[in-house]
């Protein structure tokens, strides 16, 4: 799955990423999330240590059924697409960022989180090649909406 828009461009990313992801993940595949271009910056952490995908909170209409997707208790169930994301990656969700991308916005591999392993370019694009199947989200803005029931819940960021 290759991500480049920002969030401040679509909220795909933290929106539309993570079902399909552990959907795959579930059914046997392996699964990376190739984040390249202005999505870097979802991963970059602020002086505190936080993400923007940190500060992006999960409807609450959206917990009961992650949980219930994620077979994990309520009071266990990720609040935030950074913890959502986190999780991911500790079931085997693998997260690289093209190094070149960090390095035209300015970002150190250090200042992102740590489940961001940065690549090279060249790494970069072979991983790009060699999969079984591409699921290219990029070029496309939706407003911050529901995992599971879709549409804009009141355009709330």
């Amino acid at each position: 799955m290759r991500v480049t828009p920002s969030l401040k461009q679509s909220y795909l990313l933290a929106c539309d990423m993570p079902i399909p992801a552990w959907n795959l993940l579930q059914r046997g595949h392996r699964v990376t999330i190739a984040v390249d271009a202005d999505a870097v910056t979802a991963f970059r952490r602020d002086g505190s240590g936080r993400t923007p995908l940190d500060r992006l909170q999960i409807l609450r209409e959206d917990l009961d059924d992650l949980s219930d997707l994620l077979d994990v208790p309520l009071g266990a169930t990720p609040r935030t697409y950074g913890e959502l994301f986190r999780f991911l990656t500790s079931k085997g969700v693998r997260i690289v960022a093209n190094a070149d991308a960090l390095r035209a916005r300015g970002i150190r591999p250090g200042e992102l989180d740590p489940m961001v392993a940065v690549v090279g370019s060249a790494e970069f694009r072979a991983l790009l090649q060699d999969v079984d199947a591409l699921l290219p989200y990029e070029e496309v803005a939706v407003p911050h909406h529901s995992l599971f029931h879709g549409g804009d819940h009141g355009g709330s960021h």
